[in-house]
This record gives structure tokens, C-alpha cells and sequence, in this order.
């Protein structure tokens, strides 16, 4: 658990939209990450589980886009062909849009009421 929410990286690798069915199928979402904090906390798990520095999908697609402070590096420009985020760790939180088939690895995310 980490602040209001608990987090699950799920190692499998699949499409975003796959990622999403299963955290859905939990109770949650891919992770929403607003806050540098948030993102940290990602970090935090993956480097318990032994993924150091991702990528991994997060929730936010072009389409149905969760907005993202000036606390993240943008990896790329990003094109209209790359719709869904994924998140990865190499010195610092980057973001990127990348292909929604591409398949990676998951966080989950389910908020604490």
C-alpha cells in the first residue's frame, strides 16, 4: 500500500488494453501516476520485484488521457499512431506513448477509500 492506493506490478507481458482487463478483473485500473511521489512508488515496487527500470504500462491513453505534471521527463514527442503511457526508470520518471500492442508488463492500481 502506498499513500491512498495499492499498487501491483503484474509481470506479464500483454497489450494495454489486456493490462487494463486484468487490473479491471481486480477491482482497479493501470496505475494513474500525477505526482512525481506516485511514480516513485512504482519504482519502489518494481525494484522489489527485481524490474529495475521498467517499461511498464500505465493508465492514460491519447484518447482517454490522464494528465501529467512538469514533475516528468517526456521520453519522446510521442505521434498519433502511439496512443497508450507507459512508464519507465532510468535515473528519473519517463513517460512515453507507445504502441497500445506492444506488450509489457503491468502496474495495477486500486485507490483506498
Amino acid at each position: 500500500m502506498y499513500r491512498m492506493h495499492c499498487i501491483l506490478y503484474v509481470p506479464k507481458n500483454m497489450t494495454w488494453d489486456e493490462a487494463m482487463a486484468i487490473c479491471r478483473s481486480m477491482g482497479g485500473n493501470l496505475a494513474i501516476v500525477f505526482q512525481r511521489d506516485e511514480a516513485y512508488d512504482i519504482m519502489e515496487e518494481l525494484q522489489k520485484v527485481g524490474n529495475q527500470h521498467g517499461p511498464v504500462w500505465v493508465g492514460g491513453t491519447k484518447n482517454q488521457f490522464a494528465p501529467w505534471n512538469n514533475d516528468y521527463d517526456n521520453c519522446s514527442q510521442g505521434t498519433a499512431e502511439k496512443d497508450c503511457l507507459q512508464i519507465t526508470f532510468e535515473g528519473m520518471a519517463c513517460k512515453d506513448d507507445v504502441q497500445c500492442d506492444a506488450r509489457l508488463p503491468s502496474v495495477c492500481g486500486i485507490v483506498i477509500m
